[in-house]
């Protein structure tokens, strides 16, 4: 609910306030799976983002060097896009992107990944070098 108004997504947040925005947040995990196995009780929290998050303009990135046994079938219901670095087991692959692709990217080919969006669409990426320090607004920041 935004400011005590019975607001259910945030189109319809939009409809009321064209003028008044409600901003997108960006919840980042970083190493997700030392935070799933440390804090087993806010997974349940995380799924639950993951699954009304979206409509409400909430949007999650889940970092992890280690998916397998931590990326579980409630986690993969609710992410639409996924993407997978270099990984060190086809198994991990398998459990990122249901290939096991993105364990066969060289060491030589920094930034090679792997792009699952919905089903079955995945595609291999090159992603770009970005060096600096960005320059941006961080509302609240949060280490566990």
């Amino acid at each position: 609910h935004a400011a005590g108004e019975c607001i259910d997504t945030i189109n319809a947040y939009w409809a009321t306030r064209p003028a008044e925005p409600m901003p997108r947040r960006l919840l980042v995990v970083d190493e997700f799976a030392m935070l799933a196995k440390e804090y087993p009780e806010l997974l349940r929290s995380l799924v639950s983002v993951g699954a009304v998050g979206r409509t409400l303009g909430v949007h999650m990135i889940l970092a992890t060097q280690r998916p397998a046994g931590v990326v579980n079938d409630d986690i993969l219901a609710n992410t639409n896009l996924r993407v997978a670095l270099r990984v060190q087991s086809r198994d991990d692959s398998n459990n990122v992107i249901g290939v096991p692709d993105a364990a066969e990217i060289g060491r030589a080919q920094t930034g090679r990944a792997y792009v699952k969006l919905g089903q079955n669409d995945i595609t291999p990426v090159q992603t770009a070098l970005v060096t600096g320090r960005a320059e941006a607004e961080v509302q609240w920041a949060v280490e566990v």
